[in-house]
Formats: structure tokens, C-alpha cells, sequence
């Protein structure tokens, strides 16, 4: 019981760093502490698309951030043409 609530351990403390890559160890029977790992699985996985989607944003108010100084620059440079 002791060594899979270590191992448990040292994954939860790698993905609470910010490493979504770890691999929380397999358990095939259903007990406590599979039932555990599996919990701190759907974590993981939740926080991995939850990561991807504010990266997805983030891109996506950038490019839009570019458009408007773009459109910005040529309606300047446009006035300050006439």
C-alpha cells in the first residue's frame, strides 16, 4: 500500500509543477488507491485541455491583436497621406 501512494505522490507533485506528461501508475485492481489514481488521471487529462484551449485563445486574441495594428498603421498611414 505504502510504495503506490509513493509513487502516486511523486507524479501528483511533477503535474502540480506544471509537467502534464506524466505517467501516474497503473493499477489494474479497484481499490482505494486505484481508485485514487484514476481520479488524479481525469485531473491530468482536464488540466492537459484546459492548457490547450487557453493556448488556442491566447493565439487566436494575438493574431486577432495583429490584425487591428495592421488595419491601424494603414488607416494612418492613410491620413497621413491626404
Amino acid at each position: 500500500l505504502i510504495e503506490p501512494l509513493k509513487q502516486l505522490s511523486i507524479a501528483v507533485e511533477k503535474i502540480a509543477s506544471g509537467d502534464l506528461t506524466v505517467a501516474l501508475p497503473n493499477r489494474s485492481s479497484q481499490d482505494e488507491v486505484s481508485m485514487l489514481v484514476q481520479s488524479f488521471g481525469k485531473l491530468s487529462d482536464r488540466l492537459k485541455s484546459d492548457r490547450r484551449q487557453i493556448v488556442d485563445a491566447v493565439n487566436v486574441l494575438a493574431s486577432s491583436a495583429g490584425q487591428i495594428i495592421r488595419s491601424t498603421s494603414s488607416s494612418a498611414d492613410g491620413a497621413a497621406e491626404t
